[in-house]
């Protein structure tokens, strides 16, 4: 018996929340991609993380936008918390691995900016589109 994890998900009722959503991930991949050079620059794991993020995160934008699913939001709401969490080590303790292990990094504008899309991102996710919600809204 499947739960409809790929069926599309019925977010009728949220569809502005789905639309800034969507242009969150969308931003926050843009992010990701555009400083990618400069961590190429430091190590090419660096870099090919970025863009793998910036990947995930631009084409959960345009399924979220065109065909959200319950699977596509734990997807996104994971990747995040993983993108987060790597972050916050990147500039407290550092890295374990790369050109500096365990060498914070500076936090720059930049960084600021893509944490606050995904943290914006993350609190639509949970709070307002987060997966069963619409099950236990519509057995009421």
């Amino acid at each position: 018996m499947s739960d409809g994890s790929a069926a599309p998900y019925p977010l009728a009722q949220r569809r502005g929340a789905q639309v800034v959503a969507g242009a969150l991930a969308l931003a926050a991949g843009a992010i990701h991609v555009a400083v990618a050079p400069e961590h190429f620059m430091e190590a090419a794991s660096f870099g090919a993380f970025m863009v793998a993020v910036g990947a995930f995160q631009i084409s959960a934008g345009v399924l979220l936008l065109t065909r959200p699913t319950r699977a596509l939001v734990r997807a996104l709401t994971s990747g995040s918390l993983v993108v987060f969490a790597i972050y916050a080590v990147s500039r407290t303790t550092g890295l374990p691995l790369g050109p500096h292990p365990w060498k914070a990094e500076p936090i720059g504008p930049v960084d600021l900016l893509s944490k606050a899309l995904e943290l914006a991102l993350l609190i639509l996710l949970v709070v307002v589109i987060r997966p069963g919600r619409a099950r236990r809204q519509s057995a009421a």
